[in-house]
């Protein structure tokens, strides 16, 4: 892994896509499907974030990328797992709810993104916490100025990330259970889910709709669960982490939570918990 970490540190992607991909080759091999699918999903997000620049990886490559992350989709991975009892789960939720849902996971990554707004031009990510907090409840009257601000900021940052795809200063901050990084985010579909859950809640803030009636994206709930982070800090059984388990408790609890019919004021609890709860120690 210390190709990958001085690549990572140079920022020269045509040599780490070709390092991702054999990592995660050499996993796929090894029967290790959770790690094959960090490094091949991660070789596969570079190469779409540059809009399938040829001169990062060839055909033949992108296709071997390709064909084995397609392979993967029959093995147990842990991600997909997950994705498919939050997706049933929120299904039998009415869109509210679901919003809510969504906003507890919000929540939970303040202390996260407080961590990762360390790194030079990543300032903006420490802002979900304080963004978290006027997301709910929803108010009859606009959003504050400066609170549409901030929300528009985040959004932004989260776009240009997607789109442009570059590296910020150092890749690493310390973490708990090791090094931290924002690409940690990407195995969840993490940076996606956060960009459509903020711009539907811009929009319903803009279009001043009622709770009852606001869209929302439920794939950001389980990106609080970090799988990444766990994996390449040599955690390999996800399933054996004792933090990760604690925080699917946690999405878990949520849901039964949301389906006991609580009043206002035990969600604004339960959020005022979340936004400075440290889900990684």
């Amino acid at each position: 892994m210390s190709r990958i970490r001085r690549y990572e540190s140079s920022g020269k992607l045509h040599l780490l896509v070709r390092e991702y991909l054999r990592a995660g080759s050499v996993y796929m091999d090894l029967g290790k499907p959770d790690l094959a699918f960090l490094y091949l999903n991660r070789c596969a997000a570079i190469v779409d974030f540059e809009r399938y620049e040829t001169s990062l990886l060839d055909r033949k490559s992108i296709q071997e990328c390709k064909d084995r992350l397609q392979a993967l989709e029959n093995e147990p991975l842990f991600v997909r797992e997950i994705q498919s009892e939050i997706d049933q789960r929120a299904d039998s939720l009415d869109t509210r709810l679901v919003r809510i849902w969504g906003l507890f996971s919000l929540s939970r990554l303040a202390r996260v993104g407080s961590r990762l707004s360390r790194l030079r031009d990543c300032k903006p990510i420490g802002t979900i916490g304080k963004v978290a907090k006027f997301l709910y409840p929803p108010r009859q009257k606009r959003m504050k100025r400066r609170e549409f601000r901030q929300l528009d900021n985040l959004i932004a940052w989260l776009e240009q990330w997607q789109q442009d795809f570059y590296y910020f200063g150092p890749l690493y901050v310390r973490g708990p259970c090791g090094p931290l990084q924002l690409f940690d985010l990407v195995g969840m579909d993490g940076i996606r889910s956060l960009y459509w859950f903020l711009e539907r809640e811009y929009c319903n803030f803009d279009n001043e709709l009622p709770e009852e009636e606001m869209y929302t994206e439920p794939g950001i709930i389980p990106v609080t669960l970090l799988p990444d982070y766990y994996l390449r800090n040599g955690q390999e059984n996800l399933r054996a982490v004792p933090l990760l388990a604690e925080e699917l408790e946690r999405i878990r609890a949520d849901f039964d939570f949301l389906r006991s019919d609580p009043v206002p004021s035990q969600i604004q609890s339960r959020l005022n918990q979340y936004v400075v709860m440290d889900i990684l120690s």
